[in-house]
């Protein structure tokens, strides 16, 4: 409802109704047209009927917003009041919806984490979410309990500054609603299925498919070949076009037209006012990608025969950075500008999975076409092939850089991008007041239900409060959580609500240490603000927490302290990554892995910033949860 050209001092308020429930894919009498045939496009529109839901083409239980796979997208202007209100129509699970790249500033009540910021809401019920969209850019809001956000409950969410804020705009001639694209790791079965054996058998979960904007199918690998619906499900299209039709009325209509600025010199008859102008190079159109996996599957993104011009991630802009590719892991953003200067045709819109998404058996990619407007509607000539989807040249964000081979590429880590988003950086270059380390590990232990390998943090698994510590804060007792000072007996296992208390408007620095070697790297998320990510680095030999803490109080970490703005950050295996931000947003806020299956298993803390009295009051009415048994009167 809200989608238009945003306007300076021109906010709307923008209601959405979002119903939650359990749905299944392919329903046989909603989805009759939800086929295709190998090398045609397929009717897409009959993906999204009403009642249909695509879900890689497999038939499989699903939980979903108004029975769409994403949900409903939320496109806004900053400074816009969003209103939604989530009926849960599950029948036995509760469900929160996060609203990821948004800082609720003076609403940390509506972030939507369960038992820190609200209390889930429960079957048969419904909340509200109230807050202003103060954060630019380019979001997800997505549910934030077990696996339902895994298992479909997810959509894009993008707030757009007026044309005349809006960085890098120069850039590009169109930003475009059709121009955006969420792609999910997806399972051929419930991810809770899958994972939930995982974690208990212990084996590992190797990826199965991915889909783009719902759409996509799902290679069979070990299973029969009916299972095979990669050639069978529509893709996702982007269409774009190019100039060249200007020019050509501009040419019929003028005497003479100078080719070196493009413009139309004399008119004939002076009639023509509409070829003043006439561009040769192709439409420059901003794409917004998003992209979430319940496993380790990092993906690259690339274009078959076009570059890209990398502008911004996780909502804030830095330099243009050139590049062939870009790598995407678990809650990352990224928009990039294409120019349609090619011949009239389609092209592959190439992701590739890495990690757990490549081995011997399978090899995960999926495509959507870039379709240039005058040319047919067919799929691009060349097999879609994983092997095709690696991309030579300059990768933006590499990732796994010690697993992954990079031999035939440049590399432009994130720490080396520079913000150019003024309004939104931080002054982070005075005196340190906090300095957290943080050391990732996977641990095992035999004494539990589930031996692990568990993903852990300073080799703790953080465990949720019974209650919101955030809105009903005055109940907490120092038995609730645990810190740094609380001592985890080497070789237990260690469950707590893991947290950090800080102090407001403290300049802080948090050093990430994975201890890992040859694994994928971790995407940590942090809720309620964004960071400055100021270095990282791969180190080879040895590698723990007192090797990278030395290093960084000897000054032996070079910081980039204009590097970018971002609210998720890839930890490169076997080394590092650092960052700093100020304090200035008061609430419990959570900062984990956002691999689905690292975070259901505990991969995460707390930050509370600012005192009680300094964090904003829920309204006098807000739902209350926790434990509950009889007093001594009842007894």
């Amino acid at each position: 409802p809200c989608y238009r050209n945003c306007q300076e001092g021109q906010p709307m308020t923008c209601v959405y109704n979002f119903t939650v429930g359990e749905y299944v894919t392919m329903r046989e009498n909603f989805c009759t047209s939800c086929t295709t045939v190998k090398g045609l496009l397929g009717d897409a529109a009959a993906c999204r009927a009403p009642g249909c839901i695509a879900g890689g083409g497999r038939v499989r239980i699903v939980s979903a917003v108004n029975h769409q796979i994403p949900g409903p997208k939320i496109e806004v202007c900053l400074g816009d009041r969003v209103v939604v209100q989530v009926t849960n129509h599950f029948s036995s699970e509760g469900v929160v919806i996060h609203w990821h790249g948004t800082h609720q500033r003076g609403t940390p009540y509506m972030d939507g984490t369960p038992y820190l910021t609200q209390c889930p809401i429960l079957p048969y019920t419904s909340f509200v979410y109230d807050f202003i969209a103060d954060t630019p850019g380019t979001h997800m809001w997505h549910a934030h309990i077990g696996f339902e956000e895994a298992d479909g409950v997810f959509g894009t969410m993008i707030v757009r500054r007026p044309a005349a804020k809006e960085l890098h705009s120069s850039l590009y001639d169109e930003d475009l609603s059709e121009h955006s694209m969420i792609v999910w790791h997806w399972f051929g079965k419930s991810t809770r299925e899958v994972l939930t054996v995982s974690k208990y058998t212990g084996t590992r979960s190797s990826g199965e498919g991915l889909i783009i904007n719902g759409l996509g199918g799902l290679e069979a690998f070990e299973l029969p070949p009916e299972e095979d619906t990669f050639d069978t499900m529509p893709r996702e299209v982007f269409t774009v076009e190019q100039r060249k039709t200007h020019l050509i009325q501009c040419q019929e209509r003028c005497s003479l037209l100078n080719r070196v600025k493009f413009l139309c010199l004399y008119p004939i008859n002076n009639t023509s006012k509409s070829c003043v102008i006439a561009h040769l190079q192709g439409q420059r159109y901003r794409f917004r990608v998003i992209y979430n996996n319940q496993i380790p599957c990092p993906v690259q993104l690339s274009v078959q025969n076009h570059s890209l011009l990398v502008i911004a991630s996780d909502g804030a802009s830095f330099t243009p950075v050139p590049a062939n590719s870009i790598m995407l892991n678990g809650g990352e953003r990224y928009d990039f500008i294409l120019e349609a200067n090619q011949t009239d045709n389609n092209y592959w819109i190439r992701f590739r999975g890495l990690g757990n998404c490549e081995n011997d058996a399978r090899k995960v990619h999926q495509e959507a076409v870039l379709h240039y407007a005058d040319a047919d509607e067919a799929l691009p000539e060349a097999e879609p092939t994983y092997e095709d989807a690696v991309a030579t040249g300059m990768v933006v964000n590499p990732i796994g850089a010690i697993a992954y081979n990079y031999s035939g590429n440049e590399l432009t880590y994130v720490a080396e991008l520079e913000n150019v988003d003024v309004e939104q950086a931080q002054n982070i270059s005075g005196d340190v007041n906090q300095i957290i380390y943080i050391e990732f590990r996977n641990s095992m232990y035999v004494s539990e239900d589930i031996v692990g390998p568990w993903p852990q943090v300073n080799s703790r698994t953080f465990s949720y409060p019974s209650f919101p510590l955030l809105t009903q804060r005055h109940e907490i007792t120092q038995d609730m959580y645990c810190t740094d000072e609380d001592v985890c007996v080497d070789g237990s296992f260690c469950a707590c609500s893991y947290l950090y208390d800080i102090e407001l408007g403290s300049l802080v620095e948090i050093v990430f240490i994975d201890l890992g070697r040859g694994g994928g790297d971790h995407p940590f998320h942090m809720h309620g603000g964004q960071f400055h990510v100021v270095a990282q680095n791969v180190i080879d030999g040895d590698i723990s927490k007192q090797i990278v803490r030395e290093l960084n109080e000897q000054n032996g970490i070079s910081k980039n302290l204009g590097g970018p703005l971002k609210d998720t950050v890839s930890v490169p295996s076997s080394g590092y990554a650092v960052i700093r931000f100020v304090a200035d947003n008061p609430g419990f806020w959570f900062f984990h892995c956002h691999i689905t299956s690292h975070a259901d298993m505990g991969m995460g803390f707390v930050l509370k910033v600012g005192d009680f009295d300094e964090m904003p009051y829920p309204p006098y009415d807000f739902p209350r949860c926790g434990n509950w048994e009889p007093g001594t009167e009842n007894d």
